[in-house]
């Protein structure tokens, strides 16, 4: 979802005040404050993507199975619960740098370059 015009005006009209414009016309309170509502609209789909990347690697990790495995059912049962452990834990810390990466972001917006 966007920001509509009428939400961007309005933010600039409530935070015009003592403090500088930023790129001429914006005050820089209200670009900080728009950009930090488009910067937290991006954890849906980061995190979507996240998970497709996670449901296509756990499908391929299937399909890449060796044909020699097939005679050897414990050790492709062995095989697979590894495979989905590593892919498990490695969800997960994607997950928490996606997470980090977009806190880093609503952090600090910085102005100080074009």
């Amino acid at each position: 979802e966007s920001l509509k015009p009428s939400e961007i005006y309005t933010t600039i009209r409530n935070t015009k005040g003592a403090r500088t414009s930023l790129y001429g016309s914006v005050p820089q309170d209200a670009f900080e404050m728009l950009v930090r509502r488009l910067v937290k609209q991006l954890r849906e789909p980061s995190s979507w993507c996240v998970d497709t990347v996670f449901e296509e690697l756990r499908v391929i990790s299937e399909q890449c199975e060796p044909p020699e495995l097939n005679r050897f059912d414990a050790l492709r049962a062995k095989f697979r619960e590894v495979v989905a452990d590593m892919l498990q834990r490695c969800f997960k810390d994607a997950k928490k740098m996606m997470e980090n990466l977009i806190s880093f972001e609503l952090a600090y917006i910085n102005t100080n370059h074009p």
